[in-house]
């Protein structure tokens, strides 16, 4: 993208993604090493925003780390059959079969439904970071939502909302049942 020397926090530009939540943030290179006044601009999007998009990135593992710890301490998630070699801070997963062809299976189907990551931790993380490897030309979206935009009394971007969460409900029942247990208003 650009050098060190030109990569200023001047050629951080934001677009907003949509009225309520998240910004696309252009040019910044995020496998360069990066000025803190530019990460001061990113962190502030981010405050601002809740939701950051990259796009065209090209991030080794060890890129993913570092951007990841100017954020702060990184968890490393318990389930450590997904983590990239080397990088236990990496949440690998791929629907990919031994054959390099889309399976259809979700490795880990707690994730299929709509969660919070790490909610079962007694503290979790500020943030998230996905990095998509590969990205199916149409599906497999990824949807966010604002809990500040669900906590506004002015807002008019939601109506109603009904919630249960509970981690021991959702563990050892069939993807079936905890769809149709998603659609039910409590």
């Amino acid at each position: 993208m650009s050098s060190v020397a030109e990569m200023s926090e001047d050629a951080l530009e934001v677009r907003a993604l949509s009225p309520t939540l998240g910004v696309e943030v252009l040019g910044v290179d995020l496998a360069e090493p990066m000025t803190d006044p530019l990460f001061d601009r990113i962190y502030d999007a981010f405050l601002a925003h809740q939701l950051l998009l990259f796009r065209d990135q090209r991030l080794e593992p060890g890129d993913q780390v570092t951007f990841a710890r100017r954020f702060g301490s990184v968890q490393v998630h318990v389930m450590n059959q997904y983590h990239a070699e080397g990088f236990p801070e990496i949440y690998y997963l791929s629907n990919l079969g031994p054959d390099g062809r889309p399976s259809g299976k979700h490795p880990d189907r707690g994730t299929v439904h709509w969660h919070t990551d790490g909610s079962w931790a007694r503290r979790t993380g500020q943030a998230t970071l996905l990095y998509a490897v590969e990205v199916p030309a149409a599906g497999g979206e990824t949807r966010f939502t604002s809990m500040y935009e669900i906590n506004n009394p002015t807002s008019t971007a939601v109506t109603s909302v009904s919630v249960l969460f509970s981690q021991p409900l959702t563990v050892g029942i069939s993807t079936d049942l905890m769809m149709a247990m998603q659609k039910l208003k409590f």
